[in-house]
């Protein structure tokens, strides 16, 4: 006797349709957010609860439930993540153990996950030469936490703007999410090189800094000049030439320098018409100086460009304008008396920016009522000035009523006068 049993899977069938609210493309491959598939097994000869279902799925790197088991309706929920982004088809599966039921399939996309992206940069080398010629490669890779490759455009910018350049400031991501691009310079300076890649209204950048140094480092800078000194003036005066030159001699054009001074003093420090200057076809600028203060001073001058050490000095000296002198005369306080008691008279002789001037001085006085008296004096009648400009005499008189008190200077371009006007106290005589 031969009894044949009846398939349990005879009347049955299955499917797998997502969730309602379940997305199946776009997912992002983080592990955590889920494609949420439904199983629905019906079967007209056997009870669909309890029904282990198997998913199947077209490759590695999804996550599946270990244990997918129907509930009294014979539906179950299943949820599916990765950390792997790529197309996935998935099959539900129920068996007997001799006869199986398959649904039908469902394609899941998973792509990179934009939260976590980071943008790598790098670059071959941190210091180029600025010649137009020499480059640096430019490295570009886009990924998330678990290493899954973004596809798209990265855009590239430099700042600053002007004098460097890439082969290509519009990158195309491989399917390795990375893309190459060349870097070059025909001006030194200190360049950053920025990313940008822009996905669902998220902005990823990166950056690296590229130094582009001076393509003549052994180029030589000259500094000549008018003349050596020149008197203190409001307007520029003294005019040094500056002349770059390479190595080899030839002249070295369209390079800037940058100009600054020193002198004895911050007060009435140095006023350089320019501060930078450019060099022309035969590799010369110019620069103007003048100032109010006398001293020794230093003009320095430095190539502007990134790793360059070619600098030159230039020593010159601001002398006072003895064409333009301001003396004044002045005495001790208080009043003075006829009894021969010395009063001490000050001149002061500098230019009209202050600056002591030299010479000698030669100091008198006289009364107005007694304008031959021999009994009013000046000692010393004759002084030196001193390096501040100043000089001293003592003023006596026996006479009383006005008097008149003057310093004098001659040099070799004016003659400097100073009368000052003083009332002499007239002392009660003395018994005899």
């Amino acid at each position: 006797l031969t009894v044949t049993f009846a398939s349990n899977m005879t009347g049955a069938s299955l499917s797998l349709t997502p969730e309602s609210s379940s997305l199946i493309s776009n997912i992002p491959a983080n592990g955590k957010d889920a494609a949420v598939l439904d199983v629905q097994l019906t079967n007209t000869n056997a009870s669909v609860n309890g029904q282990k279902i198997q998913l199947i799925t077209s490759s590695e790197g999804l996550s599946v439930p270990t244990n997918i088991v129907t509930d009294s309706t014979g539906h179950v929920s299943v949820p599916l993540t990765t950390v792997k982004a790529g197309e996935y088809t998935v099959t539900a599966r129920v068996t007997d153990g001799s006869h199986s039921v398959e649904s039908g399939s469902v394609k899941l996309t998973f792509v990179p996950d934009v939260a976590s992206a980071e943008l790598n940069m790098s670059v071959s080398k941190q210091e180029i030469v600025a010649d137009g010629s020499e480059n640096a490669t430019v490295n570009i890779q886009l990924v998330d936490a678990n290493n899954n490759a973004f596809t798209g455009e990265v855009d590239l910018t430099i700042t600053p703007s002007t004098g460097a350049s890439l082969t290509s400031s519009n990158l195309q991501l491989d399917a390795h999410g990375q893309a190459t691009t060349q870097f070059t310079a025909s001006k030194s300076g200190q360049y950053t090189i920025q990313a940008e890649y822009v996905l669902d209204g998220k902005r990823i950048t990166a950056s690296q800094n590229i130094d582009a140094v001076t393509d003549v480092k052994g180029a030589v800078l000259e500094i000549t000049s008018s003349a050596s000194s020149a008197v203190v003036s409001d307007t520029n005066n003294l005019v040094f030439t500056l002349l770059l030159k390479s190595k080899s001699g030839e002249a070295l054009s369209g390079r800037a320098l940058n100009v600054k001074t020193s002198g004895p003093s911050k007060y009435g420090a140095l006023v350089v018409d320019k501060t930078t200057v450019t060099t022309d076809e035969n590799g010369q600028a110019t620069v103007s100086v003048h100032g109010r203060t006398v001293g020794s001073y230093k003009l320095t001058a430095t190539l502007n460009e990134l790793g360059s050490d070619v600098s030159a000095v230039k020593s010159f000296s601001l002398y006072a304008d003895d064409a333009n002198g301001v003396l004044t005369l002045t005495k001790d306080p208080g009043y003075e008396t006829n009894d021969g008691s010395p009063v001490g008279i000050y001149a002061r002789f500098v230019d009209h920016f202050g600056n002591p001037l030299s010479g000698t001085v030669e100091f008198s006085a006289g009364s107005e009522d007694s304008p031959d008296s021999q009994r009013v004096k000046m000692e010393p009648a004759t002084v030196t000035l001193h390096w501040t400009g100043n000089a001293a005499s003592e003023f006596s008189t026996y006479e009383s009523g006005y008097h008149w008190i003057k310093a004098k200077i001659t040099n070799s371009k004016n003659t400097y006068e100073k009368t000052i006007r003083t009332y002499v106290v007239k002392l009660p005589e003395k018994d005899s």
